[in-house]
């Protein structure tokens, strides 16, 4: 992905779009965005705890599985499509913590 992205889609339509549980309380607070960039929290539709598909907001980066935590150096924000599942910075996430955001724009 690139470094930089639009999301301006009113969280309704998407709910709606995608069969994801409503949070009036996540939608309320949700702020159109013309320039979302990395470490910025982006509207995402993910499974929860107890696998239901639901909105939230995410931080937009990756952090490592082998960093302490806290250190901004080590968050990547892009990855290869072709080694993504088995490069180990991703392929944690990439099998167990996958998401959609939806953008309008790069």
């Amino acid at each position: 992905m690139c470094a930089g992205s639009i999301q301006y889609s009113d969280p309704e339509i998407c709910a709606g779009r995608f069969g994801l549980e409503r949070d009036p309380e996540l939608i309320g607070e949700y702020h159109p965005d013309c320039e979302l960039a990395p470490t910025q929290p982006a509207l995402a539709a993910r499974a929860d705890a107890r696998c239901r598909r639901t909105m939230a907001f995410l931080r937009w980066d990756l952090e490592p599985y082998w960093s302490r935590g806290g250190d901004q150096r080590c968050r990547m924000i892009n990855a290869r499509a072709d080694t993504v599942a088995d490069k180990p910075d991703y392929r944690a996430a990439f099998w167990e913590r996958r998401c959609l955001i939806q953008t309008e724009g790069f």
